[in-house]
């Protein structure tokens, strides 16, 4: 289970670069507060809910099609999990 945790946390930070990473967070606080001014709070919270579902979402079909990111899936390269014994 331990190392389970381990694969899910390494891909998540290793996954995508960091320039990509700072570019999505940009873009995901400049929508929010846009969201927030033209909405407000309650829509804001909603749409937000709703995308990290979508997103967990994806995770886990990437996931189960990538076979746990042992396999190349599309365009995603699979992921050299340095500590992983398989």
């Amino acid at each position: 289970m331990k190392n389970w945790w381990q694969r899910e946390v390494y891909v998540v930070w290793h996954a995508q670069t960091r320039r990509f990473r700072a570019i999505k967070w940009v873009i995901i606080v400049v929508a929010g507060a846009l969201l927030y001014y033209v909405k407000g709070w309650e829509i804001t919270v909603k749409v937000f809910l709703f995308l990290t579902l979508c997103g967990v979402a994806v995770h886990f079909l990437f996931r189960y099609m990538s076979h746990g990111w042992m396999e190349s899936l599309w365009l995603y390269k699979k992921v050299e999990i340095p500590f992983d014994k398989q």
